[in-house]
């Protein structure tokens, strides 16, 4: 099948990761992908893009940062116009049989480019308008109208999670049966265990440490000044505890200003940015990898890899990460925003390698078995083979 994938992403972080992953599962299974990105965004070369900080980039970044709200969700709105001519353009060049689309707000045109050249569309909905968000949208109502509309045309829609998928029935009431949720996965060839671990905790001088590690974006709403609290608490009872924080981002000042007082420098040890294709050997250092925080309706993609890895989780009980991990069994929950909750589940660990080991082996066959990016897309496919079984001639 020849599919058209169309996203409105900076295609960077987590972002970038799970465009890269569906693109190049559905391309293995045997499909021409086109992708259509914004100007200066290109998800399928990540390296290319660090090391070439053009000045669309620097754009985009001043844009991200700096515009005020009202600015921002009227450029979202205007992307559609380019969008259009992107879209129409990649029909002349290519025969194209669906479009693959990663939902953004405002973003009609995918699904009336699908009606136009009656070809299927399948939506990925990571997030949905009036639900609590970093980025707070000020035209709500305009938001909801146009949301509306895009998912009552969708021929199918993929959430994350049931939080999500019950929000979109029963506040948009949208067909129950045209929405399939498919939480996020893992490229296990990836995030594969080949690393010589004692080697790797020696090379970033961890050697006889239990190191307790988090990998992602040092932002505000991943809350690792929670996760510092905790553990100044956890150092105390575990002196071979070592914090390892793998990333950057705008907190990290503060963060590091945190560790002085405490007086746990010599406890912590922060890496500043790696290229994705690093973070594996990071984990492998690891002995616990922890999510300090998350909400109701994300699936976090950083679990999954942890997994992969064959460490133990201890992430916050929320039902999108109860879908994945079984308390005790492949993973390890805590109560959320609860300080004692997570430093108990860390102090247990800590204390027992049997544990640690037992979930750990367990946390990889979860992956392997459900949650890996070829399985995601074969699920896809079987979405378009269900949409096209019902109406055989919207195939392009």
């Amino acid at each position: 099948m020849k599919i058209l994938y169309n996203h409105r992403t900076r295609g960077k972080g987590v972002e970038g990761v799970h465009i890269r992953s569906i693109v190049n599962a559905l391309r293995k299974l045997g499909n021409e992908v086109y992708v259509i990105s914004p100007p200066g965004v290109d998800p399928m070369n990540p390296i290319a893009k660090i090391r070439r900080k053009s000045i669309i980039n620097r754009i985009w970044d001043w844009i991200s940062a700096r515009m005020p709200q009202i600015g921002f969700e009227i450029l979202e709105l205007s992307y559609n116009l380019f969008g259009y001519w992107r879209i129409r353009k990649a029909f002349e060049d290519h025969p194209i049989d669906a479009i693959y689309e990663r939902y953004a707000f405002f973003g009609w045109i995918g699904t009336y480019m699908a009606k136009k050249k009656d070809v299927p569309i399948i939506l990925e909905v990571n997030e949905v308008s009036g639900i609590k968000r970093v980025r707070k949208q000020t035209l709500v109502r305009l938001a909801k109208a146009i949301e509306r509309k895009i998912f009552e045309s969708a021929d199918g829609i993929i959430v994350v999670s049931n939080f999500l998928k019950r929000h979109i029935v029963e506040k948009m009431n949208i067909d129950a049966e045209k929405i399939y949720v498919i939480p996020n996965a893992v490229d296990p060839e990836i995030f594969d265990p080949i690393y010589d671990v004692e080697a790797v905790k020696a090379e970033l001088g961890l050697r006889d440490k239990v190191v307790i590690g988090f990998v992602g974006s040092f932002v505000a709403w991943n809350k690792l000044d929670f996760l510092l609290e905790a553990f100044t608490e956890i150092s105390e009872a575990a002196p071979d505890a070592h914090l390892l924080l793998v990333g950057d981002g705008p907190i990290r000042e503060s963060l590091e200003k945190r560790i002085n007082e405490e007086k746990i420098k010599d406890k912590v040890t922060i890496t500043g940015s790696v290229d994705h294709a690093e973070v594996p050997r990071f984990i492998a250092a690891m002995d616990i990898c922890v999510l300090p925080h998350s909400n109701e309706y994300r699936s976090p993609v950083k679990i999954f890899e942890y997994m992969s890895m064959v460490k133990p989780v201890v992430a916050p009980r929320l039902e999108p990460i109860e879908a994945i991990i079984e308390d005790g069994e492949n993973g390890i929950l805590f109560d959320q925003d609860d300080r004692n909750s997570l430093k108990e589940c860390m102090i247990r660990l800590i204390r027992d390698k049997g544990e640690r080991d037992r979930i750990a082996s367990q946390a990889r066959k979860t992956v392997l078995q459900n949650h890996t990016w070829r399985e995601n897309a074969k699920a896809i496919m079987r979405i378009y083979g269900t949409i096209i079984a019902k109406a055989p001639d919207r195939l392009g």
